[in-house]
């Protein structure tokens, strides 16, 4: 629901953006359909110096955890930085943290009128799909080759082993939480931890996080932006790359897996070794996250408190998930099994 008051703060918080003073008028602001993470929020506005103003769009994604500062810092950075490096994304309008007038982290960025690339995939002709799928995977093919030292200055210091990083970074991240993650949770992840050395070595590049095809958004000349970098990290490729071939073939769409690594080993000019290691490291983190959500709530997970219904939505997509999951570790997890048993 958009208030009176969240009216104000938003028109106030406009007031910022070094271009638009002294003067800014809004003149719609809706909600638009929000993530896990954020509340999304479409803005139409005049603003400028003098008249006539000029009429400006954006979007606004607002992090309702006051906590999450340092998050939309650096997907302010990461937005410029990206930018500057020649990557197709939204341009960065501001960004903030806690303080007045929003009082909650927040990116403010150019708005994408357009639709979805999974919209437009969905829709297109077969002659015109092959071609939208060859785009979806040169943008995270073109991301992975991006020279990350310049364009992110933040990144100066990774780890050079981005496997044993990674699972570091996941063990002391559950280890935080409030209870604990429980015994099946650190049973999956030690089998991960014990198969690391037989994962060949990779690079490190720069990875969105959460690449699919509702995180690319199309402009009426069909020009992509991606979106959503709140994930971004430096690790080793493979991880983003598991992480999407398992989205996009767990909806529905089973097809997809090999569709889109082929492409993408067809982009790289090579194959791409121990692919299944960092699929079901990805299904392990969409299933824990869901798994640990329902124990602990969604904000103990640094997400949105209605992050619930959405992931209990697609139960065949959590099936797909932890099937991937069991097939590649032969791990059950129990608690997963009772889930989706009470999903019907």
């Amino acid at each position: 629901m958009i208030t009176d008051d969240l009216r104000f703060r938003v028109a106030e918080l406009l007031l910022h953006v070094p271009t638009h003073q002294p003067t800014v008028c809004l003149r719609e602001l809706k909600r638009a359909d929000s993530g896990w993470e954020t509340d999304v929020y479409l803005l139409d506005y005049d603003a400028g110096p003098a008249r006539p103003r000029s009429r400006h769009s954006a979007a606004l994604r607002v992090f309702p955890n006051p906590e999450a500062g340092p998050r939309a810092e650096r997907e302010a950075a990461v937005l410029e930085g990206l930018s500057r490096a020649g990557y197709p994304v939204p341009r960065l309008l501001g960004w903030g943290g806690a303080e007045p007038p929003l009082g909650l982290p927040f990116v403010l960025m150019e708005r994408v009128d357009g639709s979805s690339m999974r919209v437009a995939i969905d829709s297109a002709e077969d002659e015109d799909r092959g071609a939208l799928v060859t785009l979806f995977c040169r943008l995270l093919f073109d991301l992975h080759r991006l020279p990350w030292e310049r364009f992110c200055p933040q990144c100066a210091e990774v780890p050079q082993d981005g496997i044993l990083s990674e699972l570091e970074t996941s063990r002391a991240s559950l280890k935080r939480l409030p209870s604990g993650p429980g015994e099946e949770v650190l049973r999956v992840l030690s089998w991960f931890e014990a198969h690391a050395r037989d994962v060949k070595p990779g690079g490190l590049s720069a990875t969105h996080g959460d690449y699919h095809p509702d995180n690319i958004l199309l402009t009426s000349a069909g020009e992509p932006r991606v979106i959503d970098w709140s994930n971004f990290a430096v690790k080793d490729p493979r991880f983003d790359l598991g992480w999407t071939i398992l989205l996009v073939s767990s909806y529905g769409h089973p097809e997809a897996r090999e569709i889109v690594l082929r492409e993408y080993q067809r982009l790289s000019g090579e194959q791409v070794e121990d692919i299944e290691y960092f699929e079901a490291f990805g299904a392990a983190r969409r299933l824990f996250g869901v798994l640990l959500s329902l124990r602990h709530g969604p904000e103990a997970l640094g997400m949105h408190s209605l992050a619930r219904e959405g992931m209990l939505a697609y139960p065949n997509h959590l099936r797909a998930v932890y099937g991937r999951l069991s097939d590649v570790t032969g791990v059950r997890v129990l608690e997963a099994e009772d889930l989706l048993s009470s999903l019907g």
